[in-house]
């Protein structure tokens, strides 16, 4: 699907027509819109913003297809799981603190059978 097929089913989906469409851009004539969609004429970058706006979508998704919204973050691989790097610093600095008080524990221990 090209740009203009995406602005077609968009607006089309919105129940408008090309002359509420070219009102909505403030365009004079529905052609502007017509020649949009045909792919004989393309849009300034800011009446893709506005078009983006009255479409209820994104430039990105009118420009590339590609919808922002459905991309997803790769998933771990089997057997990983994935934080926040504080969380793993927090959890490496509660660990060491943890086997601070473990060898304390040893050595007052030792020092005990020593003396």
């Amino acid at each position: 699907m090209d740009f203009g097929e995406r602005i077609k089913r968009l607006r089309e989906g919105k129940k408008l027509s090309q002359d509420d469409l070219a009102q909505l851009m403030g365009k004079k004539h529905r052609n502007v819109i017509g020649s949009w969609e045909k792919g004989k004429a393309e849009p300034s970058l800011s009446d893709v913003r506005k078009l983006a706006e009255i479409l209820s979508t994104n430039t990105v998704y009118l420009i590339e297809g590609i919808d922002i919204n459905q991309i997803v973050t790769p998933a771990a691989p089997s057997g990983y799981v994935m934080m926040k790097a504080e969380e793993v610093i927090e959890m490496q600095r509660q660990l060491l603190e943890s086997k601070d008080r473990k060898i304390e524990e040893k050595n007052k221990e030792l020092s005990k059978k020593t003396a």
